[in-house]
């Protein structure tokens, strides 16, 4: 058992953002849980801009983690009977991950 929040984790996003306005956070949580929170810079909108794609990365962490466990248990098990069913299965858990933390599947 994994000794992190379970997932799944999501961006919240101030509604409030501009390029010029004050410092804030990207808030991510597991439900009503505060998981961290991703700060972005005031007036940057380049660092805004990675800063964001850095809380995606952070709250696709349990996504990632459940996918990859789930492709090596399909690849270890391949001799003993995976389906072609399971292979996209664990291709679609791969891609929704992928997309998560490159913010394509954005959240909040």
């Amino acid at each position: 058992m994994s000794k992190h929040t379970p997932g799944p984790w999501e961006i919240r996003r101030p509604a409030h953002i501009t390029w010029n306005g004050p410092t804030g956070a990207f808030e991510i949580y597991a439900g009503d849980k505060l998981i961290c929170q991703r700060p972005w810079a005031e007036g940057n909108p380049q660092a805004i801009k990675e800063h964001e794609a850095n809380a995606s990365l952070i709250a696709a962490s349990p996504d990632l983690l459940d996918a990859c466990e789930e492709a090596i248990t399909l690849i270890e098990g391949w001799d003993s009977g995976a389906t072609e069913a399971d292979v996209r299965r664990v291709m679609g858990l791969l891609n929704t991950a992928i997309a998560k933390a490159r913010s394509e599947g954005r959240s909040g």
